[in-house]
């Protein structure tokens, strides 16, 4: 099902008829609100649906150390530093010791291969916060909560090409004719979850909690599914 097929179900089952501008078009006065907000709940319950996963691919040029996208990633799973003699996987650090191990201002640190990342800390309290001298690191972005972002240390020496591999958030249903893998494979549930965001809503929690139910329910038999698949060609246990 697309996102209107959805929406219109949506609305059938809800009786909410003023979230749509008619029941000719039935164009989105709201519904798409829950909808997506549905599925970004089933995104987060845990079902690993194959794809859940996926990678984001920039490159960076000589002397960056810091890599930012908007791209609804949930979880940084892993990173990769390629050029074109090398490929290799980043060391996961902490903040504290990848500032421990690099405590001299971005300016001193020398350039090389890229060995470490960990997850940016981006918010920007101060615009005045970045220009400061002598500490860590002097990257902020404005309105750093709608981002995620890495940091990459040494800066790169030449340009890289990063791979960051992770699990995100389905895309955003906006248009008539979108679709995603919760449309397309599980629109029952999709429309389900959307029921439950109404229900929260309402602050109604018996209701709530029954949605909740059948959503759990539905979301244990995808789980079946996929484990099935995972195993169909498996012969013999392993060691």
């Amino acid at each position: 099902m697309n996102l209107l097929e959805i929406r219109t179900e949506f609305v059938k089952q809800s009786g909410r008829y003023d979230l749509v501008i008619n029941t000719n078009t039935y164009a989105d006065k709201g519904a798409n609100y829950f909808i997506n907000s549905g599925q970004d709940y089933l995104d987060r319950q845990g079902v690993v649906i194959p794809e859940a996963e996926g990678k984001i691919i920039r490159t960076i040029s000589s002397n960056v150390y810091y890599l930012d996208f908007q791209k609804r990633c949930r979880v940084i799973q892993s990173v990769w530093a390629n050029n074109a003699f090398n490929r290799v996987e980043l060391e996961k650090m902490n903040w504290e010791d990848l500032r421990n191990l690099y405590d001299s201002p971005i300016s001193e640190i020398s350039t090389g291969m890229p060995l470490y990342y960990c997850p940016a800390k981006l918010r920007e309290v101060d615009v005045a916060d970045k220009n400061n001298t002598g500490m860590f690191i002097n990257f902020t972005k404005a309105n750093s909560y709608d981002y995620r972002g890495i940091l990459i240390l040494p800066p790169v020496d030449e340009n890289y090409d990063i791979e960051v591999f992770g699990k995100f958030y389905q895309k955003k249903l906006v248009l008539d004719e979108d679709s995603n893998y919760w449309s397309i494979e599980a629109p029952s549930t999709l429309i389900v979850a959307a029921l439950h965001q109404l229900e929260i809503s309402y602050r109604n929690v018996k209701a709530r909690l029954e949605w909740e139910g059948i959503i759990m329910e539905d979301l244990r038999n995808l789980d079946m599914d996929i484990v099935e698949e995972e195993t169909s060609s498996i012969s013999t246990m392993g060691e």
